[in-house]
């Protein structure tokens, strides 16, 4: 009976070499230029589209974002449309970022889904922020010491985090390279060594992780009032005491 009991479970665990798995392949786009970069979040789509070339490198044109919503027929929308390379697209849910070029350096862009498209400029400095990603309304990305994307291997780079409202130096070093940064809720990880402006890396490359904390609300006094300030939805609130001698 057991021996019976045994085979049964083996019959069980038996997959057919001849059995196949059904799937469709859907083919999103379909046009003379190049698209590359997917990144993707439940149905939603994003990509890069060079909109002046063939070739992979995008020479002789500039690259856009566009965005697929899953459904049919399907109808990219461009959410882009500069003379800059926008590249480097990441997704969650309906927000999207990207690094956006703005003819000195690279900065970080969102567009939250809604319409008409209006992008949200997030940074906006004198050094090069790329490489972004998102969870939620959470995002982080490296920023450089420098303006020139190129040259970002040749010094110390930092990892940033933005919470919708605030934006915090996570790393916030003088001397470690920190490369690809992720990211899950207020939770970021990145690569890090420290850095000679001679050999490059001087050690291995270890991993890194920072959980953001939420900052506390403040309370403000003024003389005898008492103003407790917060942001619900984004909508600011607040609330009095007098205080009474």
């Amino acid at each position: 009976m057991k021996e019976a009991v045994l085979a049964l479970a083996a019959a069980w665990l038996v997959i057919e070499p001849s059995a196949a798995v059904a799937f469709d392949i859907v083919q999103i786009t379909n046009n003379s230029t190049t698209d590359g970069n997917p990144a993707i979040s439940g149905s939603n789509v994003v990509w890069t589209q060079c909109d002046g070339s063939t070739h992979f490198a995008c020479s002789g044109g500039d690259l856009e974002i566009y965005f697929w919503d899953g459904s049919f027929p399907i109808v990219p929308i461009q959410i882009t449309n500069n003379s800059g390379h926008d590249s480097s697209p990441a997704i969650s849910g309906s927000n999207v970022v990207w690094q956006s070029w703005d003819g000195n350096d690279y900065e970080i862009y969102l567009w939250d889904g809604s319409f008409p498209i209006v992008p949200i400029q997030i940074t906006n400095n004198s050094k090069a922020d790329h490489l972004p990603v998102i969870s939620g309304s959470n995002m982080a990305w490296r920023q450089c010491d420098v303006d020139d994307i190129s040259q970002c291997d040749g010094g110390d780079t930092e990892i940033y985090f933005w919470d919708g409202i605030i934006t915090t130096n996570v790393s916030n070093n003088s001397s470690n390279h920190e490369e690809f940064p992720d990211i899950s809720g207020s939770i970021v990880v990145w690569q890090s060594c420290f850095w000679d402006a001679y050999i490059g890396c001087v050690d291995d490359r270890e991993i890194y992780m920072a959980s953001i904390p939420v900052a506390p609300v403040p309370a403000i006094s003024f003389g005898g009032l008492a103003l407790l300030a917060g942001l619900v939805l984004g909508t600011a609130v607040w609330a009095t005491r007098r205080q009474w001698t």
